[in-house]
């Protein structure tokens, strides 16, 4: 081992940053739908490897750059896809969802191994030092500009009900630190021939802690789902979602709509073993403007029938002094095709659903991708606190497309007794991110202790308990629906809930602290070493 970081650690140019891109996209193989957790401390001890011999803070920095960039090129790869949808249009912008995004992206990865290099130059604390900064920059990612805490590195196990209880407890970033500490620990084993104390190899006992960590987060999620209940109650409501499965590229098509809207009536009426009380139909499900079109509600709401109720995504449009204003909903029509309540999308999707910068972007010629009924007008945010309230239904809390993968949008004092995602991923075709926006779904489910209604266009739809396990779902490109009963909701608040990203954080720089003091005492430790 000694040998081959050694050989690493001198390689320079092309091939230093090369094998670092190299790296960072074997690491991308973790993340759903292939979990290939096991290529993990190959990717992070190499990458150690590499950090143990950068000369200077520069050469740290472009490590970790290169790195992030072949780890984000290959886990986002699938975003390219919404572009090519309406290849005519935006097919020329390809580059920037392939490239652009994860060059700005792997910034991150970048600052994470400049800041291990100054707080641990002592290599045998680098990988407890990179588990830190790794995993706080993973936080900043999550909250800095609009956020995009996509592919954090603890949603790797997001195939392990046990390993994902702790989530419960400080989100997903304690997990993502042991991962990161686990991996990169191997690095350690390898000396150098620097006769300094730092260039001695350590033991392999000096794996115990990180294993030790990840057999405790093991035996937490254990205790924490002995005897817990799957089933919901006899008398609790029964839920039926739709996915309709309809392709991206004719779900705007004029001529079209109305088949699209017989097809989701079609697969509601479908018979059930037992009666179903409520519908739910995916993100902007009706290609229409909802309250705006009378005879639709209408016709909806005998569908719906008497004492049952429909909670739909449908884009939604009004006027009033400061112009025309676009919004993406979910609404609640009731069976006399009225609308009982209304969510508006809070969490917009740049380059989506608005343009940024519009006034400079459009001299270039450059608009949203989404258009259908708003054109190229931007979407706006709704506001309130995201809680619907529906007779017979305890009170939800919703969430459309990628607000699922919002922490932060549900932490805190809220009454929702379960979560309900809309979400259109046909954008992304039968690629990696439909997979990887359900495993973040489940992981609101265990952070909140609620439990998590999901329908999507063409998948993947679920019903998902308050630990964040799969109890039914439909399959990416399936079209159906599925029947089940509204699972219950944890008693009590979870920490997460509570205090949100306060915990990880305390946690995250009282562990870089940690490693600062301990690389700076090893410095000391051998006064003879230095002295030779």
């Amino acid at each position: 081992m000694t040998a081959l970081a050694e050989r690493l650690g001198r390689l320079g140019g092309w091939r230093r940053y090369g094998l670092a891109y190299l790296l960072g996209a074997l690491a991308a193989l973790g993340f759903a739908p292939l979990y290939l957790v096991p290529v993990l401390p190959v990717a992070f001890t190499g990458l150690c490897w590499l950090l143990a011999g950068s000369r200077g803070r520069r050469a740290a920095f472009l490590v970790g750059w290169w790195f992030g960039l072949g780890h984000f090129m290959l886990s986002l790869y699938w975003i390219g896809f919404a572009f090519v949808v309406d290849i005519a249009r935006h097919g020329f912008l390809l580059p920037l969802p392939l490239i652009g995004f994860p060059a700005i992206l792997a910034i991150f990865p970048g600052l994470a191994l400049l800041g291990a290099r100054m707080i641990a130059p002592d290599r045998r604390w680098q990988p407890f030092a990179l588990a830190a900064t790794w995993t706080l920059a993973e936080l900043v990612r999550a909250h800095i500009f609009t956020g995009f805490p996509w592919n954090q590195i603890g949603q790797v196990w997001a195939f392990s009900p046990v390993m994902m209880q702790v989530a419960a407890l400080s989100g997903v970033y304690a997990l993502g630190f042991a991962t990161v500490w686990a991996a990169a620990a191997p690095a350690a084993l390898a000396g150098t021939s620097d006769s300094g104390s730092s260039g001695r190899a350590l033991p392999v006992a000096a794996l115990l802690p990180p294993v030790l960590l990840g057999i405790g987060i093991a035996v937490f999620g254990l205790v924490r789902l002995d005897g817990a209940e799957i089933a919901a109650e006899a008398e609790a409501p029964r839920l039926r979602i739709v996915q309709a499965n309809i392709d991206q590229k004719l779900k705007w098509q004029a001529d079209l709509r109305a088949r699209h809207v017989e097809r989701l009536i079609e697969l509601s009426g479908r018979p059930s073993e037992r009666p179903i009380d409520y519908l739910v139909w995916p993100e902007t499900a009706l290609p229409y403007f909802l309250d705006r079109e009378p005879a639709l509600r209408q016709l909806l709401g005998r569908m719906v029938g008497p004492d049952r109720y429909l909670l739909t995504g449908t884009p939604r449009f009004f006027r009033d002094a400061e112009g025309d204003h676009y919004r993406n909903s979910v609404e609640v029509l009731t069976g006399d095709g009225e609308i009982g309540a209304t969510y508006d999308k809070q969490h917009l999707v740049p380059f989506g659903e608005y343009l940024p910068f519009r006034s400079l972007l459009t001299t270039l010629g450059l608009g949203k991708i989404v258009q259908g009924v708003s054109g190229n007008a931007d979407f706006g945010p709704g506001g309130g606190d995201g809680i619907l309230r529906v007779a017979g239904l305890p009170p939800v809390r919703a969430l459309i497309c990628y607000e699922a993968i919002f922490p932060e949008m549900l932490a805190g004092d809220h009454d929702a007794a379960w979560l309900l995602n809309v979400t259109n991923d046909a954008w992304f075709g039968h690629t990696a991110g439909p997979y990887q926006h359900l495993a973040q779904a489940r992981f609101r489910a265990v952070e909140q202790g609620l439990p998590m209604v999901r329908a999507a266009n063409t998948g993947i739809s679920a019903f998902i308990d308050s630990h964040g396990r799969v109890l039914s779902s439909l399959g990416l490109g399936e079209g159906g629906v599925l029947d089940g009963a509204l699972p219950p909701p944890l008693a009590g608040v979870t920490p997460y809930r509570r205090f949100g990203d306060v915990i990880p954080l305390v946690l995250l720089l009282a562990a870089a602290a940690v490693a600062a003091l301990g690389a700076r005492l090893g410095r000391h430790a051998r006064p003879a070493d230095r002295r030779a």
